[in-house]
């Protein structure tokens, strides 16, 4: 269903009043090989920190977090199971990868699931950053699906994400004031928006970084991240509603409403 993800955006944008709203990066973690290395040499490999390029849409990724191959083992002692802080993976329900994680044994669609680290000295890890796409000067929106995969509501600890983008010089603006906290409640997405300015033709990549700097409890899901062109003028509040539906529109066409519901584990 993730194919009409751009369409559903778009239809959302232009219905509020944007002219020319274009998608022009998405990314919903299918394609990706995350079979057993064992029997599959193009797989992801255990540890790893790049994605492989997705047969879906020719993504690919990279992140500071460590690879963990699903299906593997969600036990503490199983060395590919997401216990261990500072590790990724993409897998369906999160329950299979980690033993303490909400169970959604319904949810057929993928998204990248994430324990979040302590942030290293001096610096910031990468949740996630993107290949490099092109663009031209202007207005972006941006917009993703954020999911607390469990302990967050149990340890009080809060994942804060923020999203940036890197021109084709390497240099990096994060997209302030504006982070994203996950949901209370674990197993249900919420749709974060924004807008970033890019002052000139080329190409740029798009990433999120984790600002808890939290290792216990700071464990969150990432899914249907994309980035549109489209914004010329301030909308009137009633076209924000519209918009709001657009933006929406992309994370309910593609969870359905099987995501919307958190099964005890």
């Amino acid at each position: 269903m993730k194919i009409f993800a751009a369409a559903a955006l778009a239809v959302g944008l232009m219905t509020a009043g944007v002219a020319n709203a274009t998608v022009v990066y998405f990314e919903g973690f299918d394609g990706y090989d995350t079979g057993n290395p064992a029997t599959d040499p193009n797989a992801i490999q255990h540890g790893a920190q790049a994605s492989g390029v997705s047969s879906v849409t020719g993504n690919s990724f990279t992140t500071d977090y460590s690879y963990r191959i699903p299906g593997m083992g969600n036990g503490q002692g199983n060395a590919d199971s997401m216990y261990n802080e500072g590790t990724w993976t993409i897998a369906q329900n999160p329950n299979a990868v980690h033993d303490q994680w909400i169970n959604l044994p319904s949810n057929t669609n993928n998204m990248l699931m994430l324990n979040g680290a302590t942030l290293p000295a001096g610096g910031q890890a990468a949740t996630w950053t993107s290949n490099s796409f092109a663009v031209t000067a202007g207005e972006y929106n941006y917009s993703y699906d954020l999911m607390n995969l469990c302990c967050n509501t149990y340890s009080g600890t809060t994942s804060v994400l923020q999203f940036w983008y890197t021109d084709g010089l390497g240099n990096q603006t994060l997209i302030s004031p504006i982070v994203s906290e996950t949901p209370a409640a674990p197993g249900v997405f919420v749709t974060e928006i924004g807008q970033f300015n890019v002052v000139a033709n080329g190409s740029i990549r798009v990433g999120l970084i984790d600002e808890g700097g939290e290792a216990s409890g700071n464990d969150f899901g990432v899914d249907n991240i994309s980035v549109s062109t489209g914004f010329v003028n301030v909308p009137e509040p009633a076209s924000w509603a519209l918009m709001l539906v657009g933006f929406g529109g992309l994370g309910s066409v593609l969870r359905g409403q099987r995501r919307r519901q958190a099964v005890a584990a």
